[in-house]
């Protein structure tokens, strides 16, 4: 089983995403702080994460590029007109909020097969 890292400051959409992935048959584990979300980091089990461009007063950015140098799958979440230049600009995909589930599950589940990809790539020499 994939385990995800969902960091979403929202209760509601944090519960919802959450429900929603394990129905997708993931593991999740979540954070509503940045400083919540990057103690995790040290999980070799998390294949991808699913980041808000803020939790709390906090923007995300610096933990977007953690996960981006780790090799994790990831994906800004969003209804912030800028997250879509932070997003290209550490080469991530980026789903407005509110989404479309199907619209989601597709990103992600191309995220992490090109994270596979990668690691047997590398894995390889």
């Amino acid at each position: 089983m994939q385990t995800l890292l969902v960091a979403e400051d929202d209760p509601v959409m944090h519960a919802a995403l959450s429900e929603l992935l394990r129905l997708e048959g993931y593991d999740v584990v979540g954070a509503r702080r940045v400083e919540d979300a990057r103690a995790m980091l040290g999980n070799p089990a998390i294949d991808g994460a699913l980041i808000d461009w803020q939790l709390g007063d906090e923007r995300t950015d610096p933990l977007l590029a953690e996960l981006v140098e780790m090799g994790i799958a990831t994906i800004l979440l969003s209804a912030h007109p800028e997250a879509r230049a932070i997003a290209d600009a550490l080469g991530i995909p980026c789903v407005h909020k509110p989404f479309v589930v199907e619209q989601l599950l597709g990103i992600l589940s191309g995220a992490i097969s090109r994270r596979t990809l990668r690691r047997i790539a590398l894995s390889r020499g």
